[in-house]
């Protein structure tokens, strides 16, 4: 809410005031519900629906009525409800017994990263394997990270697609990747459990 005063401060009513991001902590934030309000017999403006859209910290408003400008304070965005689950790091192309990592954030509707949450679970799959799970991980400030996912195929190439899925039931499937044979090499260490 933004209050619109005389010099001798008593409230001034019908001063169209809008407000505007000043400092932009998120980054790319962007100020929805902030255009023309009208202030009323008490010279307020109010914003009630008023959002932005990146979460960040040291947010800072103006409101101004095409004369005055005021800046408030600084404040906090936080990421909403979990949402949705995004590859933010998609597996590559390789040859069979080398690896390719993933990392899977748990965002808002949009495009937070949970930072605030360190328990939910997520598991990973690929496509030639039905349900089988490859990896778990337990996400650290929204994020999980799969490092080293190797596979090996006995056909050039092999397309696969990973699927991330999360123990309160959100999902998301990565970009397609390919695995090509690596004929004539001797692999000594662990492959995923399934061998597409």
């Amino acid at each position: 809410m933004a209050n619109v005063q005389d010099a001798l401060g008593n409230p001034v009513a019908g001063e169209s005031v809008t407000l505007a991001i000043v400092n932009n902590a998120g980054g790319t934030g962007i100020l929805s519900g902030g255009g023309a309000h009208v202030t009323n017999a008490l010279g307020n403006s109010t914003f009630s629906a008023a959002s932005i859209d990146k979460a960040g910290a040291g947010y800072t408003l103006s409101a101004n009525d095409g004369v005055l400008t005021t800046t408030s304070g600084p404040f906090t965005i936080s990421p909403g409800v979990a949402a949705q689950l995004v590859f933010s790091t998609q597996p590559i192309n390789l040859l069979a017994g080398t690896s390719t990592s993933a990392v899977v954030d748990i965002e808002d509707s949009f495009g937070n990263v949970e930072t605030s949450d360190d328990t939910t679970q997520i598991t990973l799959s690929v496509n030639a394997c039905g349900t089988s799970v490859l990896r778990m991980a337990t996400v650290s400030a929204g994020i999980a990270l799969f490092p080293n996912l190797r596979f090996y195929t006995v056909t050039d190439p092999a397309t696969l697609k990973l699927h991330a899925a999360s123990d309160s039931a959100l999902g998301a499937d990565s970009n397609t990747f390919v695995v090509q044979a690596n004929p004539g090499k001797l692999f000594w260490d662990g492959f995923e459990a399934c061998v597409p």
